[in-house]
């Protein structure tokens, strides 16, 4: 199981920012607002990136792909 974080902003490329054990955690997919199960996938000593396994409470802004696609 994965744990639970917070987005509280994006970063300049788009990835969701938020904490996670006093850490620093960068998420692709994770929008402000929401909170999303991840698994940190890279550590280091300031900062980690974590993968989005699910996002528990979307935001008003999220939409679907205009196309199956993208």
């Amino acid at each position: 199981m994965g744990k639970i974080m917070e987005c509280l902003r994006l970063s300049s490329d788009g990835s969701g920012v938020g904490y996670t054990n006093g850490l620093v955690t960068f998420v692709p997919g994770l929008l402000p607002g929401e909170a999303g199960e991840i698994q940190v996938v890279e550590r280091k000593a300031r900062y980690q990136k974590a993968r989005l396994i699910k996002v528990l409470n979307p935001s008003r802004f999220r939409r679907d792909p205009p196309c199956s696609v993208y």
